[in-house]
């Protein structure tokens, strides 16, 4: 099957003169069709875990070190916190600059919980630093910690494998910013000891074991593939919206619902539509379980399906959107939304961005 929701952005929108076509949806599902594959990233490895409860002052930060490390070793980090702190992985080197001058392996901000996955690029010392040194509260927090090290032979396997799903979302990116302007976005497959996705300030992670698990829970590839699909979806909508500077984008609804837009507008609203009835079917008990031993910022799933369909049927969605869009659309897509005859599109505000533009 042919997915061609995003041949052109003008057929999308009505107009007749966008730039030439870009099979952006085609390119996700590739991507996602990847990592379904039973065995995308695979570990026969030494895996050591270490659990660590503490906390850190305000106007501190705590560390904490992760013993020799070897090269290539996968690192998965999750971090429960009561407040707003900055977590961040430093090698020996960094650990000793000042906090400006930093590169560190994995930074990402969180007022709950954070989870991270790296690879380790030369055996040592690394350390696991949160920051608290802007907070006027001490904060009490958990670290989870779990790195595997792969065995030689699966390492040049892995290497392969990663080196081809990187190069399809290098293209997607490339597609995707044909019609948007964005800064950056960055894509890290990680194994992360758990099934899931999850994003930072400029970079989408999608964890090696989320293909296997919704293929196993769906029992249907097709329906796996249109849940991964949106769940990149929902992370790509974190990322845009916080550079493109609006003002609640690490809201899980708001990303929901970028995400269901966007599947909308490149007539994918089915992808959409597949989570929902996902959504539905996972038991609000459990969710109410663990939502009870830690923050957990997501509505319940029977919720966030409800929300969907909403959406879904909501004729006002796309013209809802448009104008977080419209100010971040290539100019030669704003003109060809200028001849188009959908009825979502505003005329009045294609035109005033297009005379900003110009002027």
């Amino acid at each position: 099957m042919k997915y061609r929701a995003l041949d052109a952005f003008a057929t999308a929108i009505g107009g007749r003169n966008a730039a030439a076509p870009v099979n952006i949806t085609r390119r996700v599902c590739m991507i996602a069709g990847t990592l379904l594959m039973a065995a995308a990233v695979t570990v026969s490895a030494k895996e050591q875990t270490a659990n660590v409860n503490t906390s850190v002052a305000a106007g501190e930060s705590q560390i904490t070190r992760l013993r020799d490390l070897p090269e290539g070793a996968t690192v998965s980090i999750a971090v429960d916190i009561d407040g707003p702190a900055t977590v961040m992985l430093l090698d020996e080197q960094n650990l000793d600059r000042s906090r400006a001058n930093r590169k560190p392996l994995f930074s990402g901000e969180t007022r709950d919980r954070i989870s991270l996955a790296a690879r380790i690029p030369t055996a040592g010392n690394y350390y696991l630093l949160v920051d608290n040194e802007d907070g006027t509260e001490p904060r009490h927090f958990a670290i989870a910690v779990t790195a595997r090290s792969a065995s030689a032979n699966d390492d040049s396997g892995n290497r392969a494998k990663l080196s081809r799903i990187n190069g399809q979302l290098d293209a997607f990116k490339q597609n995707l910013r044909r019609y948007f302007v964005f800064d950056h976005l960055n894509f890290k497959i990680a194994r992360c000891g758990t099934a899931n996705a999850f994003s930072t300030e400029n970079t989408v992670i999608i964890c090696a074991e989320i293909g296997p698990k919704l293929r196993e829970v769906m029992g249907d590839d097709a329906k796996a593939l249109a849940a991964l699909h949106f769940a990149m979806m929902h992370e790509i909508g974190h990322v845009l919206l916080q550079q493109w500077g609006y003002p609640f984008h690490d809201n899980e609804e708001v990303a929901d619902e970028f995400a269901t837009a966007l599947l909308v507008l490149f007539r994918q609203s089915e992808r959409a539509r597949i989570q929902a009835a996902y959504f539905s079917k996972i038991p609000p008990e459990k969710e109410f379980a663990l939502k009870r031993s830690r923050d957990d910022r997501h509505p319940l799933s029977v919720q966030r399906a409800r929300n969907i369909l909403g959406w879904l049927d909501d004729p006002a969605l796309l013209r809802r959107w448009q104008t977080i869009f419209v100010p971040h659309l290539q100019t030669d897509v704003l003109q060809a939304m200028q001849s188009s005859t959908k009825p979502w599109v505003d005329h009045a505000v294609v035109a005033r961005e297009l005379e900003l533009r110009s002027n």
